[in-house]
Formats: C-alpha cells, sequence, structure tokens
C-alpha cells in the first residue's frame, strides 16, 4: 500500500497500521551448509512482495564458519521478474577486512555476494540496505552457500533477518 495522509482527529485503523509495518522474515532456528557451494534458498528468509512498488530492503545475516577462506559465505537474491534495484554491503571481506560495497541487487540476483568467516564458532555480521523498484509480484528470497567447499559448516544463526517497508 503507498503512503497515506494522515489528518488531525482521524481514526486510525487497524488496516492503516499494517499497511505501514513491515514485510519481515526473522530466522528463529540455524540453517547450515557443509560442503555445498550451490546457491540455494534459505528457508526462513524470503518475502513476497507486491506489483508496481517501491520497497527499501533490509537484510541482517548472522553467520559462522572456519578460518577465513575455506568456508566464507557466498549470497545472493531472487528477485521478482523485472524487479531493479541497488544498495549497499558493509561486512568482511575474504581477505580479512571490512568493507562498504555498493550492491547491484539484479546483478546480485544472477551471481553471488562473498563475505569471509573468521573460524569455527566465532559470529560475523553482514548488512545490506537497498531501494528495490517491482513491476510484477513475486519473492525476494536469499539464497546462499559456501564460498569454497570446506568440512565446517557455514552457519546463518537465529536473529538473522529480512524486512521490507513499502514506500510507493
Amino acid at each position: 500500500m503507498a503512503q497515506q495522509t494522515i489528518y488531525a482527529g482521524q481514526e486510525i485503523t487497524a488496516a492503516f497500521l499494517n499497511s505501514i509495518a513491515p514485510l519481515n522474515a526473522v530466522r528463529s532456528s540455524t540453517q547450515s551448509h557443509t560442503s555445498n557451494t550451490t546457491l540455494s534458498n534459505d528457508d526462513t528468509l524470503f518475502l513476497a512482495l507486491a506489483a508496481n512498488a517501491t520497497y527499501s530492503i533490509e537484510l541482517l545475516m548472522l553467520y559462522s564458519g572456519g578460518t577465513l577462506g575455506s568456508s566464507d559465505l557466498k549470497w545472493a537474491f531472487t528477485l521478482p521478474s523485472g524487479a531493479s534495484g541497488g544498495g549497499g554491503t558493509s561486512h568482511l571481506l575474504p581477505a580479512g577486512t571490512y568493507a562498504n560495497q555498493a550492491t547491484d541487487l539484479v546483478t546480485a540476483s544472477n551471481s553471488a555476494n562473498q563475505c569471509g568467516t573468521n573460524g569455527a564458532g566465532v559470529s560475523q555480521a553482514a548488512t545490506v540496505t537497498a531501494t528495490l523498484f517491482t513491476s510484477s509480484a513475486g519473492t525476494l528470497h536469499l539464497q546462499w552457500a559456501q564460498a569454497s567447499s570446506s568440512g565446517t559448516a557455514t552457519i546463518m544463526a537465529v536473529g538473522s533477518s529480512l524486512l521490507a517497508w513499502r514506500l510507493a
């Protein structure tokens, strides 16, 4: 629903309040990949988006894996058909340094971005903020896997979340 104008004295309805709440998906259990470098849909982090809409997207990935370079996280989005947009990521790079990078969501839906890991059991965080324009309804879905095959699991942790606020 597009943004609505509220006037003094106007009754605030449940429908209006629901229209301004973000769509959200929050991980309540862990998901892991071991020796799997093929991107696959996350079993929790996905949202159904409306056609002809503009969304502000926020993704928080809380993850862990083996030593840097051995079980790094790679991720991408699948988008509704015809969607476009861009944004930025902040995460640990495979070289062991943090970086802020621009992300073309259309490109990110076709190839993977990579985030470094820092040792088994050591939690890492990566954030993505973006604006997404849809032309048809469909699903925004996080896909992820290990960047390189490793016997140490790469884990998407509890609390990882995907949020979308409809702007127009």
